[in-house]
């Protein structure tokens, strides 16, 4: 089995964007909504990344009671800046807000997420410059690895508005044969069991495991939950259980922790610059 890294190829992504984007000076503003320590742990990760590529770095921060109305009017005015290339809401938001209503408060020459609903709609029928970071990430990974997905059955678990939307959508353009499991979905193993590629991205532990897959198949897993500890840290954990019986049945594995997390932030970046030169 190929077990991917997906720390190496985000590196080289970086590395590629650093060497195009050499004179060029961009700005990201992200907006954080209450202090959850999750959030605060990936929009971390996503600074390290933004500074590594000498891209200036903006946190706003609001209080997790924030209404519809005066968060709307603050990213407003934090998108007349015309020193902000891109801006970046940190997903999720406390419940007592409208996330798709808060989203496409976003312009669409400034979302690097791609989840206001102007440019999911440009995306959608072919007009968008830029794709979501996680389809990206995932596309750039049959790419590396040469696997032509034309002639495959793709299993996709979970019909998210970051992963599983976007990218079966994605997939139909690639012409896969897609297949698309929600939480309604009857019988969830016996469609798994089809799949020559299985992405899951419901966010739910350990929810696949090797005896519902294909001999041979690819298996990307996009879906990350935490758990937190009597210490007080946190456990990634991704949706498919990782262990011996996986190792011999599968031929390629992307994890949820260490796989596609990093490519998708390089692929967060790299659409910033797009959006910035556009």
């Amino acid at each position: 089995m190929i077990l991917v890294n997906g720390n190496k190829i985000a590196d080289e992504i970086a590395q590629d964007i650093k060497k195009q984007n050499i004179h060029h000076s961009v700005k990201l503003a992200v907006i954080q909504v209450g202090d959850d320590k999750i959030s605060t742990l990936f929009i971390n990760k996503k600074k390290k990344i933004a500074q590594d590529l000498g891209i200036d770095f903006e946190l706003f921060c609001f209080n997790r009671d924030a209404s519809n109305r005066n968060l709307r009017r603050s990213i407003q005015e934090i998108a007349k800046n015309s020193h902000c290339h891109g801006i970046l809401v940190q997903l999720p938001l406390p419940k007592q807000l409208n996330t798709q209503y808060i989203l496409d408060t976003v312009p669409p020459e400034k979302d690097v997420d791609v989840l206001s609903s102007r440019l999911l709609g440009k995306f959608y029928t072919g007009k968008s410059s830029i794709y979501p970071p996680v389809v990206s990430a995932i596309l750039n990974i049959f790419d590396q690895y040469d696997i032509k997905i034309a002639t495959k059955i793709v299993v996709v678990v979970g019909g998210g508005r970051l992963v599983g939307k976007p990218l079966t959508i994605a997939l139909m353009k690639e012409k896969a044969t897609v297949i698309s499991l929600n939480s309604s979905t009857k019988s969830i193993k016996d469609f798994i069991a089809l799949g020559d590629i299985v992405i899951s991205a419901a966010g739910k532990p350990n929810i696949i495991t090797s005896d519902m897959l294909k001999k041979g198949a690819i298996v990307i897993d996009a879906g990350l939950s935490v758990e937190k500890l009597s210490s007080g840290k946190h456990l990634f954990k991704g949706d498919v259980a990782f262990g011996k019986d996986l190792n011999k049945k599968i031929s390629l594995f992307v994890p949820a922790v260490g796989g596609i997390g990093p490519i998708t932030v390089v692929m967060v970046m790299k659409n910033l610059f797009k959006l910035a030169n556009s």
